[in-house]
């Protein structure tokens, strides 16, 4: 929704200003009237288009949740379960940050409630902490302001979370075995460069026998690994994070997920994967 920057009177007769988010100026002076204000001015605000640096960084480069996804059903059904039964969502909203356990998830719940007192939207809120509330929840609940179905899309959304719970509990059911396979021939190949080959060199050497390409080739890169160890890693790393940077753009996100599509076993189970997350 547009945001708009109004001027109004309040009881006391004093001038107050600020930005409140509607689908145009009827909507907010209507808000404002029920604030108990009378609007002098409302006009559309400075494109806002753009998130601020901090939130477009956190869409990014998004670390670790300190809220988990379980934590999150849970606040979408009991929001969604509160407002339907007609309890102000501010109320709602309190009523939750004092039920739930996790510290951090409190004080977040409690700067959207700051940010709807101010005459924000509860999109507008949660869209501050991108970390929690991913795209498809802002738009979801957006949306559900926008139709007035709010209790509606916070079920909606209590219901993907927790299929996407058992999803993803499936999915590393799995490949925990072709994980542990992986991780442990990588474990193989290290110890056999680093080790296990050195000790035979010596031997290989005195005895003046004509090796094959093969093992040429495997005591060669013994020979890089032990000497330039920190190099092969440096570089491993290096192209690690450019490859992450890369993906993180418009243009890598796109080539990446074309890319995941056309993997051989993996990609059909990333499509069945999406698909049963956009049904």
């Amino acid at each position: 929704m547009p945001n708009y920057a109004y001027k109004a009177r309040d009881n006391g007769g004093r001038l107050v200003s600020g930005q409140m988010e509607g689908r145009d100026p009827g909507f907010v002076a209507g808000k404002l009237g029920e604030m108990g204000c009378i609007p002098v001015q409302i006009k559309p605000a400075a494109d806002q288009s753009n998130p601020p640096f901090q939130v477009w960084l956190a869409r990014k480069f998004k670390p670790r949740s300190p809220v988990s996804m379980k934590e999150l059903v849970y606040f979408s059904r009991q929001l969604g379960t509160l407002y339907a039964t007609g309890v102000p969502l501010q109320n709602a909203l309190t009523v939750l940050a004092e039920q739930t356990t996790n510290p951090k998830f409190r004080e977040i719940i409690r700067e959207i409630i700051e940010q709807i007192k101010e005459g924000k939207s509860l999109s507008a809120a949660m869209a501050k902490f991108p970390r929690i509330f991913d795209t498809l929840y802002i738009h979801m609940v957006e949306s559900g302001e926008s139709s007035g179905t709010l209790e509606q899309v916070f079920d909606r959304l209590a219901v993907h979370m927790d299929n996407e719970i058992k999803i993803r509990a499936d999915i590393k059911a799995a490949t925990r075995y072709p994980k542990v396979v992986v991780i442990a021939m990588a474990g193989a190949f290290v110890l056999a460069v680093t080790f296990i080959i050195p000790k035979f060199m010596s031997i290989f050497k005195a005895s003046k026998m004509e090796l094959p390409l093969p093992s040429k080739i495997l005591m060669n890169l013994s020979i890089y690994f032990r000497e330039y160890w920190f190099w092969l890693a440096l570089g491993f790393g290096a192209l690690y994070g450019g490859f992450k940077f890369f993906i993180k753009t418009e243009k890598g996100e796109l080539w990446w997920d074309r890319v995941k599509l056309k993997l051989p076993v993996f990609g059909q189970l990333f499509m069945k994967i999406y698909m049963s997350r956009f049904i």
